[in-house]
């Protein structure tokens, strides 16, 4: 009896072992999941905390993947865990994004990268850091007399090589390391009447920005001032992006980051000791691009994001 039994159940194990060996020809095991997001080059600007007397509201926050902050070309999903909107942007062959959401202080962001097939990678944490007010209040910029654009043909995203522009005059990160100061509201100075007319301003969602309008696309030159004496100058030049602003734009020796929301391409600069900086990328005339500053000593601290044309 014990051996009719152990030759049916060695006739079952070689039927199944027959039966698995009967797949289809060429089949695949399933591909593994892509790798999570590196939030090593994963950077997101901060926001400035309502007062006790303000509504919170939601406002514009930048987050910026460098080059390999994912594993390149497919999508970047942004999950607001406070209020679950959703916000989806695609990454770069090099792997780099730019994310514009509209979020609160602390509010906490899972963030998770999708190949062009849609396999999902695991989620990381990000959380929008919040300036206190009594940080910001004590933000101080030293004016400078006599502001003078940088001159020179702008730097490249290398943030090893400062530019070597301006006076000293910048702002001292020493003095505070609460926040990076606000940046300038940038103003045009084309105007007729000569009076500083502001820049045409993106909407609060560069998303919904309009088309830019038609032109040869070759060059734009545009000098503004920008507050306290502070000079910015900007053009395109045949795909090329120039920004350039004199003393106290920033702190001394701060990192500033900028991104072409419209390519999802992220570069920066660092500020030379005057708070001057001198930065070039790709670019064409109408494309939006963010840009915040990060606290020279302190990686954790960043400032407010602001928008803008390429032109």
């Amino acid at each position: 009896m014990t051996t009719h039994i152990t030759r049916i159940l060695t006739l079952l194990m070689a039927s199944a072992l027959v039966m698995a060996s009967c797949e289809p020809p060429g089949a695949i095991a399933p591909l593994p999941s892509p790798l999570e997001p590196d939030d090593d080059k994963i950077i997101t600007s901060s926001l400035m905390r309502a007062s006790d007397s303000e509504a919170a509201e939601e406002k514009l926050v930048a987050v910026v993947g460098f080059d390999g902050a994912v594993e390149g070309e497919g999508m970047v999903r942004l999950v607001n865990l406070r209020n679950r909107v959703v916000d989806e942007y695609d990454s770069t062959i090099s792997g780099s994004f730019s994310a514009a959401v509209l979020a609160l202080p602390d509010d906490s962001y899972d963030v998770v990268y999708i190949t062009a097939d849609g396999r999902e990678s695991k989620p990381v944490r990000l959380t929008v850091a919040a300036i206190e007010q009594a940080d910001r209040d004590s933000d101080t910029l030293v004016e400078v007399d006599d502001p003078q654009v940088p001159a020179g043909g702008g730097g490249d995203d290398n943030p090893d090589e400062q530019p070597n522009t301006g006076e000293a005059g910048g702002r001292d990160s020493s003095e505070n390391q609460g926040t990076p100061p606000p940046l300038p509201a940038f103003t045009n100075m084309d105007s007729d009447d000569d009076e500083h007319e502001p820049v045409t301003e993106p909407p609060a969602d560069p998303d919904d920005a309009p088309p830019p309008e038609e032109g040869d696309g070759t060059k734009t030159d545009q000098e503004t001032t920008a507050g306290a004496g502070v000079a910015i100058a900007t053009s395109v030049q045949n795909g090329v992006f120039h920004f350039q602003a004199s003393a106290g734009f920033t702190w001394a020796n701060a990192i500033v980051i900028f991104t072409n929301h419209t390519r999802g391409t992220a570069h920066s600069t660092i500020a030379n000791e005057s708070g001057a900086i001198n930065i070039s990328f790709g670019a064409d005339e109408g494309d939006i691009i963010i840009v915040f500053t990060q606290h020279p000593e302190n990686e954790d601290i960043t400032g407010e994001a602001l928008t803008f044309y390429a032109k």
